[in-house]
Parts: C-alpha cells; structure tokens; sequence
C-alpha cells in the first residue's frame, strides 16, 4: 500500500526522486507508527511538523500511517 509525501523546505533533498510539485509515492508494506516512517525517510521527529490527511499531529507512537494516508513534513522555524 503507498501513502503520499510531501516535503517542505531542506526535506525535499532527504529523498531522491521527490517531485515537489507532486510529492512522492513510498510503499509501505503495513500500517506504521509515524517516529518509524520518520526514521525511514532519515527526519528527526523533534524537528518537524507534521499533518496527515489535512491535520496536525504530534510526533508519537500512537499516531499511525495507514495506505492511501497524505503525509506532509514540514521544516520547524524559529526566530524572533
């Protein structure tokens, strides 16, 4: 089953072949948690944003990526 990535800012350069005006297929071969898609695509969990389907999420165990889910990571910034 493939879910949708969308990359935003230094990200995109993380996975080869992304398409930032499409995103990127990545077959997933069974529900994850979301720190394990993470890890796989080499993101920090603390230094993202991330929302599926259209809503924020936390970055925990218990927020689950399933098949045909949209994934958008998006770079934190900070300043003042």
């Amino acid at each position: 089953m493939d879910i949708r990535l969308e990359l935003f800012g230094t990200y995109r350069n993380l996975v080869r072949e992304y398409d930032p005006g499409k995103g990127i297929l990545i077959d997933i071969e069974r529900d994850m948690p979301l720190p394990e898609l993470l890890r796989r695509i080499g993101i920090a969990a603390k230094g993202c944003l991330v929302m599926i389907d259209g809503t924020h999420v936390k970055v925990e165990d218990t927020v689950i990526v399933k098949g045909n889910d949209l994934v958008q990571i998006f770079m934190l910034v900070g300043g003042g």
